[in-house]
């Protein structure tokens, strides 16, 4: 039986815990049934988690994909992460020299088998010449383009998941969808194979599988191999499910007791006792600001946040 896998976001990074998590999460994928040349891969973007990855990143994921990875077609979208505008290249470009890799850059319509696909990669207006912005291009598909499908694989936001007006209505497309690019998992959109950031504490991650020959679907969940935890000073560290846990420590009276307690953990933040003043954030001022003022704050410690995204609420704010 013949099927193929669909991965979400992996945004494999050089930083640790992420490193190793993201070590721990390929050599539990590389182990499953379905890594077979019977199958075949879909990744929905966002394979690295910058545009130019650490060296060591690079050559984890290419060791991953060359030599444990047996699937006889794998294909990848372009996520919002991938692509380095200086060189004008994808950061997964070299993958491709693998032979049974393909990148996919721009929407088309393909088989795999007998199962009919349209893929809805990232990209970002000056990466396609002579087509509109991704939010209007994808909202009003050319008539070749709308054909029914059996499955749409994508990554953006669309009509039922947004945080803004900038989204993709895809209202009129017919096929299932499965996305990636939102990190947390709801409807349609897999979430992040593993947790990367603070926003996605607790949330596991989805695999789907589709029987090529059914074409029925299945849900798979991702053991979740790093997550955020709570712990108040000077109480011992409790064990927790994660392989990789960072923690949050409250009730503190200094940094340097802090790390003389736990010399051996990751910490995400301190919180001083009873005001839960972050210790490793500058304090923000509560004298009056604009709101624009305030937003800039928030991004500035908020270092995640798409540059669109960032964008598109700055001319958001100043209506």
């Amino acid at each position: 039986m013949n099927n193929l896998i669909v991965l979400g976001d992996t945004h494999f990074k050089v930083e640790e815990p992420f490193f190793s998590a993201g070590k721990s999460f390929m050599k539990w994928f590389s182990k499953q049934n379905f890594n077979d040349d019977n199958n075949y891969l879909i990744c929905l973007g966002d394979l690295y988690h910058e545009s130019k990855p650490n060296p060591k990143v690079i050559k984890a994921v290419e060791n991953w994909f060359l030599n444990e990875l047996k699937f006889k077609q794998m294909f990848i979208l372009s996520g919002n992460h991938g692509y380095n505008r200086a060189k004008d290249s994808y950061a997964i470009e070299p993958l491709i020299n693998f032979g049974n890799i393909k990148l996919l850059k721009e929407p088309q319509i393909f088989n795999i088998e007998n199962v009919k696909i349209l893929t809805l990669p990232y990209f970002y207006p000056y990466t396609l010449e002579d087509i509109p912005p991704m939010e209007k291009y994808y909202s009003d598909l050319p008539e070749e383009l709308r054909t029914k499908v059996d499955f749409i694989f994508g990554h953006m936001e669309d009509e039922t998941s947004h945080f803004t007006d900038y989204y993709c209505d895809l209202s009129y497309l017919k096929g299932e969808k499965i996305f990636g690019h939102l990190h947390i998992p709801s409807g349609h959109f897999l979430g992040s194979a593993f947790i990367s950031r603070y926003d996605e504490k607790g949330k596991s991650g989805n695999l789907e599988i589709i029987d090529i020959k059914t074409k029925n679907t299945k849900l798979i969940p991702i053991p979740i191999f790093l997550d955020y935890y709570d712990v108040n000073y000077p109480d011992s560290i409790p064990k927790v499910s994660a392989e990789f846990p960072i923690w949050n420590i409250h009730d503190i009276s200094d940094k340097e007791s802090v790390l003389e307690q736990y010399p051996d953990i990751y910490i995400h933040e301190m919180f001083k006792k009873q005001t839960r003043k972050k210790l490793k954030r500058k304090d923000i001022s509560t004298s009056k600001k604009s709101i624009m003022e305030y937003f800039k704050e928030y991004i500035q410690l908020n270092k995640y946040i798409d540059d669109r995204l960032e964008s598109r609420l700055i001319e958001l704010i100043k209506k």
